[in-house]
């Protein structure tokens, strides 16, 4: 099936039609949207075309399935999220300075996403996708954050694949917590770099 390209208004006025690929952004951005306003119970393939002005089926054309969709949607938001991390990280140099980094990119997604994030995490995690389609995003930032790692603490890979879980573990876990403890942006990224800098440096000895 070809996919369909809807019309979108140009400035003059007109009318082009969209690109698959910015056709299924579109969708990912509208799911998002419903996501956001009325919880998972609401999101339905139907409900998505209407949604994004489209054909009722048009969603099937990009999307297996809602799983499919939010398992889509996840990867996106999260491997957006990650590449932003290890971009901040890969413009410092030195342990202190690029933890520092990472946390303060990674408190910037939550400060601008954290309800989208929450919302997708609670909403993977309720399906059957949770436990058939691996996390790719998640793996890959793994992956690359254990290879800072390992440089900079001098450890084996795997030992710093275990570090690079930690790290990310505690860095999700001070970002739920932010709202309930009230502290300021500073505050929230200067404990939650000390807590996973002492950490490090505590596995080098």
């Amino acid at each position: 099936m070809t996919p369909e390209r809807g019309p979108v208004p140009t400035r003059r006025g007109r009318f082009r039609r969209l690109t698959a690929a910015a056709r299924r952004d579109q969708l990912l951005d509208t799911a998002a949207e419903l996501l956001l306003a009325g919880g998972l119970s609401t999101l339905t393939m139907e409900r998505l075309a209407e949604a994004a002005g489209a054909s009722k089926g048009l969603g099937y054309a990009y999307f297996d399935n809602i799983d499919d969709l939010l398992g889509a949607l996840f990867e996106r938001e999260v491997g957006n999220l990650y590449t932003r991390v290890i971009d901040a990280m890969t413009d410092t140099k030195g342990l202190d300075a690029r933890i520092r980094a990472a946390v303060s990119a990674y408190f910037d997604a939550v400060a601008r996403h954290g309800a989208l994030l929450s919302a997708l995490q609670a909403a993977v995690a309720s399906r059957p996708l949770a436990r058939t389609r691996p996390d790719r995003a998640t793996n890959d930032f793994l992956r690359e954050l254990a290879s800072v790692l390992a440089a900079e603490l001098d450890v084996e890979p795997r030992v710093a694949y275990a570090h690079a879980a930690a790290v990310v573990a505690t860095a999700d876990s001070f970002g739920r917590t932010w709202k309930i403890t009230r502290l300021t942006r500073t505050q929230i990224e200067d404990t939650c770099s000390r807590f996973i800098l002492a950490g490090l440096r505590e596995s080098r000895v």
